[in-house]
């Protein structure tokens, strides 16, 4: 364990002072302007989520050639189309329709990777049930994209989430390294932030976590570790429900999150994240202390603790 936290704190180091001398050119390359949807009121840069890709994939990679780790690493390197367009997303404004061609490529690549029973073996009794898989993974990537719009949310929430899934399967080399290197990303994001993580980070940050839900050693396991995501889930799939009711097109871009209504309502920013990340480390840490009971009875608070903090928000308007 020992060697583990040493890859750890050297993860983080080089990352922070990578994001220390990076940050400028981060500016001059990747500039968000605020818009009307934005939640932050100056100019910032985005991409951030760039130095723990390439901090993770480039140990998997040497991680590999040195036969130190396989299933975390190869999962890793599935994610660098998607990585790579996300980045490109972040610098050019992708056509969505590519942006999902390459994360529909990316999940089947990760299940497939994965599952017993792929798809080619028996085509009549495993295609649905391959096809929802699939596109499950998909939503959880867009998912956690989808919350990434405030400070500090999305980067310290997948924290806590990796390091549980680190405690409970025992911690890769490679995951300590993407640990270290997120946690240096979150002191550089959390509010105000000085960068933003970018399409490149958060889609990364959601095909990984399936991947690891995918390795678990029971589906029950695989059930658990997904309900650890619950807070940030929980409000993209109740949004989009709302939405959907209302009529609107749940694909087009809005403010209507829990979080950003929370903010239009005048919360600080730093409260708001509060708010997700105190459930996923109850949540983390019932399961881990009380098995799969404690975790569903923090699970009915925090959806109980959500509907509260929906009555304190901005209404959600047609």
């Amino acid at each position: 364990m020992n060697y583990k936290i040493f890859i750890f704190a050297i993860s983080a180091t080089l990352s922070w002072i990578a994001y220390y001398f990076l940050i400028p050119q981060f500016k001059k390359l990747l500039l968000d302007i605020p818009n009307n949807r934005s939640l932050h009121v100056n100019p910032t840069p985005k991409g951030g989520g760039l130095i723990f890709v390439i901090f993770t994939t480039t140990f998997s990679i040497l991680s590999l050639i040195f036969n130190l780790g396989q299933n975390f690493e190869i999962i890793c390197l599935l994610t660098i189309p998607l990585s790579i367009i996300g980045f490109l997303d972040d610098r050019y404004n992708i056509s969505p329709f590519i942006r999902y061609g390459i994360q529909l490529l990316t999940a089947i690549l990760i299940f497939s990777y994965k599952s017993e029973t792929l798809l080619l073996n028996d085509v009549k009794l495993n295609f649905i049930p391959y096809l929802i898989i699939v596109i499950g993974i998909t939503a959880m990537i867009n998912f956690i994209n989808f919350m990434d719009g405030i400070d500090g949310l999305v980067g310290f929430s997948l924290l806590i989430i990796l390091v549980f899934i680190g405690i409970i399967s025992s911690f890769n080399l490679a995951l300590c390294v993407l640990i270290g290197s997120l946690l240096s990303f979150n002191i550089w994001n959390w509010s105000p932030a000085k960068i933003f993580m970018g399409d490149v980070g958060s889609t990364f940050l959601g095909a990984i976590y399936c991947g690891l839900i995918l390795q678990m050693e029971t589906w029950t396991q695989s059930f658990n570790v997904l309900i650890f995501s619950s807070p940030l889930i929980l409000d993209s799939l109740i949004c989009i429900f709302i939405r959907f009711r209302n009529g609107q097109n749940i694909f087009k871009a809005h403010k209507l999150h829990l979080y950003q209504r929370l903010f239009e309502k005048g919360w600080d920013k730093r409260v708001i994240v509060l708010c997700y990340i105190i459930p996923t480390i109850l949540l983390c840490s019932s399961y881990l202390w009380f098995g799969t009971l404690g975790e569903m009875i923090i699970l009915i608070l925090t959806i109980v603790f959500g509907l509260t903090l929906n009555k304190s928000a901005k209404p959600f308007l047609k």
